[in-house]
């Protein structure tokens, strides 16, 4: 589950510069051929472990409706769920909650939230 709770977008402008430094080395035969080589290998390893049930499992999981949403859902838990993971988090928290503004009125209310924002 990804517990970010805020969204940094700063280093948005120095993507023209890290473009152009990423042409250059691309401007090499070499370079280029072995990170063509190199994303080839990555999506072929992706696509194997996909093949064995207990990675799809754990990538539907992941990338899932539920834990997609209760990452957005910070602010109804307290530091313990993030130590006991998303397991601890009712099944169908999110879907009873989808503005994930405030909790359902039958959760009760963690005594000690954490801080807003997390990071900054």
């Amino acid at each position: 589950m990804n517990n970010n709770a805020t969204e940094d977008r700063s280093i948005l402008d120095k993507i023209p510069r890290a473009k152009l430094e990423f042409d250059k080395f691309m401007a090499d035969p070499d370079i280029r051929a072995m990170h063509g080589r190199s994303v080839i290998a990555h999506k072929q390893r992706v696509q194997s472990l996909l093949q064995s049930d207990d990675y799809k499992a754990l990538f539907n999981e992941v990338t899932g409706e539920r834990l997609n949403a209760l990452s957005k859902m910070n602010h109804h838990f307290g530091s313990q769920v993030f130590g006991d993971g998303p397991d601890s988090i009712p099944v169908d928290f999110h879907t009873q909650n989808t503005t994930h503004e405030e909790a359902p009125p039958d959760v009760p209310t963690d005594p000690n939230p954490p801080a807003k924002p997390y990071f900054s």
